[in-house]
């Protein structure tokens, strides 16, 4: 399989080889020329952003809507492969990864795509030409502001065919730098354009090394590029921002924290079904991704007044654990990462404030009861705390310190406390909110981390008193 995938216009300039990689998977790498940086990738941009701009919006959506379709086809033998490879690799199970493909492409079909643009530009056909503003007597164009260089991580499987979406509805051409930790999906998933035939299988081009080892390397595509979308960690997070100057833009998606509410009086009145239901959906946001994505709960603040024992509920979210590791098994661990894991609960027992450690029969996953001083982190791959509580003041105390750190909560509030929580965790920086079971599958018009990711990587002309 490749870790690379480059229009015709990079012919000559590289050189490949076969490596092996975790999980012993065989792929075949790509060595840059000089005249790469040189001559390739300066002619690429300019050609591939000829390109988009011969097509209109309408064109660019439904080719993105085809790739995503087939993606969604479960006998394409490249989803097939791509599930295998990415499971060998990462440790993530099949199904797993299955999972995660449906949920990122089943998010990026042609209505979503429609919506999310609507919902950044008001109309798609401004991204063609002027669109005219009777209201208010103007005309505006958004126009691409790239070329885009964008930096992937391996944390949700296929999440990296997002910024070449991104690219792609804004009209810029892009080159993806995925990471060497899940390095073949995609390639796949531009090859699925050139199967067809599609324009766009020139627009984007795809490359892989190691960051730690290749920094210069690094340095040559920021300078290229006049936007740069990155996800990563603290450091990553550090050295792009004080890399990447005015005028040219930094989308940066840095690691986050989830976490879920069950408020107050949620549970009163509810059949034993509907709890059983509840914890299945809170059980689902933890397995999901295996709690590696920022989308993921580290922990579920429960409020024991008015509410099912807290002993009982915990009961019930180890029974849907016991659930899924049945219908989408836990990744599986090196001996490095079992161990540290193992550890993180063992000595939990010894912690303040913890009640008890609930764990399943394989001991894959596990539910710590806790009343914190503090926001409980997860060692992830499955541990959850439950975090009891009395008063919402208690949780708004425990957030506070990581407001700037907070992005997907999921809340089970009464009706009549909507609005107060709304207003609370807006205010504590979450940027999405949304019902236990629904923290993996944001839409396409949820504001990433806050920020509307479309409408970023675009400038705009307006015509006016004219």
């Amino acid at each position: 399989m490749d870790s690379f995938y480059f229009p015709d216009i990079f012919k000559g300039h590289y050189e490949t080889s076969a490596v092996k990689i975790d999980g012993g998977v065989e792929i075949n790498a790509a060595a840059f020329k000089a005249s790469f940086f040189t001559e390739a990738a300066p002619a690429f941009y300019e050609s591939a952003s000829k390109i988009l701009a011969s097509m209109k919006i309408s064109e660019i959506i439904d080719a993105l809507d085809h790739a995503s379709r087939a993606f969604l086809d479960k006998k394409n033998p490249d989803r097939i492969s791509a599930i295998e490879a990415i499971s060998a690799i990462t440790g993530f199970s099949k199904e797993s990864a299955a999972k995660s493909i449906d949920l990122e492409f089943s998010s990026s079909l042609k209505p979503q795509m429609t919506a999310a643009l609507k919902n950044e530009f008001g109309r798609i056909e401004i991204l063609d030409d002027f669109v005219r503003d009777y209201k208010n007597k103007r005309r505006s164009r958004a126009l691409p502001a790239g070329p885009v260089f964008a930096v992937s991580s391996s944390n949700i499987p296929a999440l990296p065919h997002l910024s070449v979406m991104r690219a792609f509805l804004t009209k810029n051409p892009v080159i993806v730098k995925t990471s060497f930790e899940e390095p073949v999906f995609t390639p796949l998933y531009m090859k699925a354009f050139r199967a067809i035939g599609c324009p766009l299988s020139e627009c984007a081009a795809v490359v892989c090394y190691k960051s730690s080892e290749n920094a210069a390397m690094t340095e040559k595509f920021i300078d290229m590029s006049n936007i740069v979308i990155a996800y990563g960690g603290i450091e990553a997070e550090k050295y792009l921002a004080g890399r990447v100057r005015y005028p040219k833009k930094l989308i940066m998606h840095p690691h986050r924290l989830g976490f879920g509410l069950i408020a107050e009086g949620f549970t009163a009145g509810k059949s034993s079904g509907e709890l059983d239901k509840l914890a299945l959906a809170a059980a689902g946001d933890i397995a999901t991704f295996e709690q590696r994505a920022c989308l993921a709960p580290h922990v579920y603040f429960y409020c024991v007044k008015d509410n099912e024992d807290i002993n009982v509920f915990a009961g019930r979210l180890l029974n849907a654990l016991e659930k899924l590791e049945k219908k989408m098994p836990p990744a599986s661990l090196s001996g490095v990462d079992n161990f540290s894991r193992r550890s993180f609960i063992d000595a939990a027992n010894f912690e303040k404030g913890v009640a008890e450690i609930y764990e399943t029969r394989s001991g894959r996953s596990a539910v710590i009861d806790i009343k914190p001083a503090k926001f409980p982190l997860s060692p992830l791959n499955r541990v959850l705390f439950l975090a009891r509580y009395e008063n919402y003041s208690e949780v708004l105390d425990i957030l506070k310190p990581v407001s700037g750190y907070l992005q997907n909560a999921s809340l089970s509030v009464r009706p009549d406390d909507e609005n107060f929580w709304f207003g609370a965790l807006c205010g504590l920086n979450v940027s999405r909110i949304c019902r236990a079971g629904e923290m993996p599958a944001p839409t396409m018009m949820w504001r990433h981390d806050g920020i509307g990711a479309l409408i970023e990587m675009t400038k705009f002309c307006d015509i006016e008193k004219y």
